[in-house]
């Protein structure tokens, strides 16, 4: 082709010879070398809006063919050259998604960043959407708040809707905001599409906001709820929470009976049955069996792996234990006491 353009200048052969060499440049991604090329050609001056056009052609084609980090220069590149570009709002965009699969993800966000603030495009949704998301992963929900919000009030993708809920929610219940939590843990779940998972995740969040906002009783019907959906962890949990809620409104009785029940229904679940065995010594305190409740704690002392809970245990045991008279201590330390003259034995627990 270059020797059809040097043997036959400004000829109709020489023109669609060069046409062919810049699809093979923009091909292999090297529009660069054919703009120096046709530089000294005389008649093959390309005007700037064609150089506009397939600089962005070529660094498209490289994304498309999922060559990120040459596309993710080229882009660059366009966007450095052509500011006010023709297509300098969809090469942001797509800069921005190859920097995300290069792990560059704060200048993603400066690029989805960009997009956003423009006017609505093709783009817009994607971004917020994306925008939302590594935020979110960054830690830094309250800019993922105001993503997720933008992004329900300017979706028209039908899907994208309950996302902006799910990340709503997850938001605000992570920065403590419980009563923002619940309108949208609602809408998210009369929403007619959502996995199983997300259902789950919306039922236990709002179920605990319920409980934060002092709305016990509806909080307790929705752990019931829970329970009934899964017989997992999230069940194991619901139930835990439920025998709270029991302690918390005095009925030691049922509180009782529902850590049993989380014991013996849920053993699978460490965490949760150790959690139950410190809420019943509490229970064993309030009923005034204070030997059963130190012997419980001293169980999960003993056997609980998780230092977490380890620690709450030995803190609680210590704190009865300085509430406790010298005689008391005395007599639960004997294997046996004298009564009447007779001999008892102390069961062991």
């Amino acid at each position: 082709f270059k020797g059809v353009v040097a043997d036959y200048p400004a000829t109709p052969g020489s023109k669609e010879a060069l046409a062919s060499l810049r699809n093979i440049y923009v091909e292999l991604g090297r529009v660069e070398e054919f703009l120096t090329y046709t530089n000294n050609i005389s008649f093959a001056s390309v005007s700037v809006s064609e150089q506009d056009s397939i600089l962005y052609a070529s660094a498209e084609n490289l994304y498309m063919n999922e060559k990120y980090e040459a596309a993710s220069n080229a882009l660059y590149n366009y966007v450095e050259k052509f500011p006010n570009g023709v297509f300098h709002l969809s090469a942001r965009f797509f800069l921005a998604e190859c920097q995300v699969k290069e792990n560059q993800v704060p200048e993603a966000l400066i690029n989805y960043e960009y997009v956003i603030e423009k006017p609505r495009s093709e783009f817009t949704e994607s971004a917020l959407l994306k925008a939302a998301d590594l935020t979110y992963d960054l830690g830094d929900y309250k800019s993922s708040l105001d993503y997720f919000v933008r992004l329900e009030n300017t979706a028209e993708i039908k899907s994208n809707i309950p996302e902006a809920w799910y990340g709503q929610m997850k938001c605000n219940y992570i920065l403590e905001k419980y009563t923002d939590v619940l309108p949208v843990a609602t809408k998210l779940l009369n929403a007619e599409k959502i996995s199983d998972e997300m259902k789950l995740e919306a039922m236990i969040i709002k179920a605990n906001s319920l409980l934060q906002t002092g709305e016990v009783l509806l909080a307790k019907s929705q752990f019931k709820e829970i329970k009934a959906f899964s017989q997992g962890e999230a069940g194991a949990e619901s139930q835990y929470k439920i025998a709270l809620i029991e302690f918390g409104m005095n009925d030691f009785d049922k509180a009782e009976t529902d850590v049993f029940e989380l014991i013996n229904k849920y053993a699978a679940y460490d965490y949760w049955v150790a959690k139950g065995f410190i809420l019943l010594s509490d229970i064993y305190v309030k009923k005034d069996n204070v030997f059963q409740a130190k012997q419980t704690l001293q169980s999960i002392i003993e056997n609980y792996d998780g230092e977490e809970l380890r620690e709450e245990a030995i803190k609680k045991l210590e704190a009865i234990q300085k509430t406790e008279k010298p005689d008391e201590v005395k007599a639960e330390q004997q294997d046996s006491i004298d009564i009447d003259g007779e001999l008892i034995e102390i069961e062991e627990f």
